[in-house]
This record gives C-alpha cells, structure tokens and sequence, in this order.
C-alpha cells in the first residue's frame, strides 16, 4: 500500500545509491531498449507524479499516468555496483498488469501503490490502418548476390517479421514490427526501396535497406500508396522540427 506519493525524480535519485549522477533528469543519460517506445524521455524531463512504483539500488520499476490511461516502465542504472565515467539509465517498456505483478512482490527496498486503484492499461487501442510482411536475412555476410541469387542459394535463411502502421490519438502513424517500435523514417526507406524495381532487382544484397544492424530486407508487402504518401509528409515534417532547433 502506498506510504506516500512519488516523482518519478525521487525514484532515479534513490536508484543511484553512488550518487553517480548530478542531473538524473537529463535526457542525455537516458537510453530506451531497442524498439521499445521512448516516451519515457520525455516524462523523465517533466518529472511526473507515480502511481506505483517498486526500487532497489540500481533498478526500479514505474508506472505513471499516460493522457487518459496508465504506462508502465522498468529501468537500470549502469553505473551500480560498479562506477563508470558515463552512467546511463537503460529503459523497456512493458505492461501495466505486468508491472504491478511485480511491484506488490517482496523483492523491493522500497515500494508504493493505491489498493483503490485499477491496475490495468486503460490506454485507448489505436487504429490500425496497414499490416503486412517483411522478408529479411542476417547470413549475408559479404554477398553480392543479387535478391534473386540469394533465394535460389540460401533460401533456407530467409525470415519474415510482420508489421503494423497505426494511427495514434494525435492523428501521426506509428510503425510497429514484430509488435515494437520502429522508426517510421527508416521505415519508409524500406518501401521506397521496394517501389524502384529496377534498382532493387539490381542491387547486392549488402546494398539492401536494414531491418536492423545485422538484417537486410529482402521484401515489403506494400502498403496503400495513400499511407506511403502520408509517412512521406511526416518524414518530411520531423526534418524540418529539426533543422529548427539547429
């Protein structure tokens, strides 16, 4: 049951128990999961009220009120036990129901939550407007086989991950592959690849669009070419934010 309210500020402060940090609140020594979402940024930078919460030295779990739903983060510190010259916070999403779970478990130095509280995600489904496949391969090593060559010689090292462009509450497009977050600029790279036949039936596959780091993509199921026209416009919108700032 919760002792008393928390800011998401007093529970980094108490996860650094070697006072590794003089601004956990900046947004430079915070770090999301790959293809988890990174709103948690931007509520560390606000400091935000906690609903519940559970903190040892070096790890907490959180969860905060997110517009009219709750979210729910679990984070490290990788500056504990050990110090190092550039200590980060390393953040994952995960579910409301997950993490309360976990919170009213005994392995906390310290915890909260309201018994009058409904621990469930709340958060309103977004719309989904597309889905489709996406076929890649992280065994090319150095190849020039054209996409072809590859299907005939490694076909057996071919994967497919699926993908979901939803529409969020604000009206923007959201990616998501496999589930997780992808970045929708780099996804459009992807399809716009694909639309250029003749460049793509050409290419080597080491000059192929990445998934990720270590996985190339061999194919898009296109989506309709209004969705493709309309992550254009955001792309271009996200470049123009940022030649903003400078």
């Amino acid at each position: 049951m919760r002792k008393k309210t928390e800011m998401l500020s007093d529970v980094l402060k108490k996860i650094d128990v070697n006072n590794s940090m003089t601004d956990p609140q900046s947004m430079h020594r915070h770090q999301v999961c790959y293809s988890h979402s990174r709103t948690i940024i931007r509520y560390v930078e606000k400091n935000v009220k906690l609903a519940a919460y559970g903190c040892n030295p070096g790890n907490a779990l959180v969860i905060f009120n997110k517009h009219d739903g709750l979210t729910a983060y679990g984070c490290y510190l990788d500056s504990f036990p050990v110090t190092n010259g550039w200590p980060n916070f390393h953040w994952a999403k995960l579910t409301v129901e997950e993490a309360i779970c976990l919170i009213k478990k005994d392995i906390w130095q310290e915890s909260g939550y309201d018994q009058n509280i409904q621990y469930s995600s709340t958060e309103k489904h977004w719309q989904e407007l597309a889905c489709g496949v996406i076929e890649y391969t992280s065994s090319y090593r150095n190849s020039q086989f054209t996409i072809s060559q590859f299907r005939e010689e490694y076909g057996k090292y071919i994967y497919e991950l699926k993908y979901t462009i939803l529409r969020l509450k604000s009206g923007r497009l959201r990616v998501e592959v496999q589930d997780s977050y992808f970045p929708f600029d780099d996804f459009l790279k992807i399809l716009l690849f694909f639309q250029a036949e003749d460049r793509s039936s050409k290419a080597g596959i080491c000059d192929l669009p990445e998934v990720d780091r270590y996985q190339k993509a061999l194919s898009i199921e296109q989506p309709a070419n209004e969705i493709i026209d309309e992550l254009k416009c955001q792309v271009v919108a996200k470049k123009m934010k940022e030649a903003a700032k400078g």
